[in-house]
């Protein structure tokens, strides 16, 4: 329990080894289940179907258009939720403000729901504005160091810990 614990906690710092070895994991971790997610559905048989009724061409929007895949996307995008504290906690470990980490995970989960069903030129560009400011977003949270000492947020992550006092005898 002390795992869960530790990557659902919202309050306090992260450092970046820890947080770049948590996304590695996490990165993994999702993979491996939404293969087997996937596989469960029976997505690749649909998206075979599909490209056979489509002339082997197919578009983003095609993706969409299955229940099965809108449900694997639904599975997907909720799977980043259970790293949305982890990144909150390297946000504050910078001493950037709060809100706008979790406007940009909200995006994660909206944005692609906003452009369902629009033109593919729509779709692309949203779809590329919105890689871009991911890749600026996690590259602020891999390479920019932490507050150096305590800030709002906690204590600094690097920083030894106190020694303990020494006790009488």
């Amino acid at each position: 329990m002390a795992f869960f614990s530790e990557w659902l906690q919202w309050r306090g710092r992260l450092n970046r080894k820890k947080y770049i070895w948590r996304l590695i994991k996490f990165i993994i971790a999702v993979l491996i289940i939404e293969l087997i997610v996937a596989i469960a559905l029976g997505i690749h048989t649909d998206l075979i179907k599909l490209a056979g009724e489509k002339g082997g061409r197919l578009t983003p929007l095609d993706l969409g258009l299955t229940p099965k895949i809108f449900i694997f996307y639904i599975a997907s995008s909720s799977l980043s939720l259970f790293f949305a504290p982890t990144t909150i906690r390297r946000w504050q470990d910078a001493n950037l403000p709060t809100a706008l980490g979790v406007a940009i995970i909200i995006g994660n989960i909206i944005v692609p729901f906003l452009v369902h069903g629009k033109s593919a030129a729509g779709l692309s560009m949203v779809n590329g504005i919105w890689t871009f400011i991911n890749l600026i977003f996690n590259a602020v949270l891999i390479f920019l160091r932490g507050t150096r000492g305590p800030n709002p947020y906690g204590p600094d992550p690097l920083a030894p810990p106190e020694a303990p006092p020494e006790q009488l005898p």
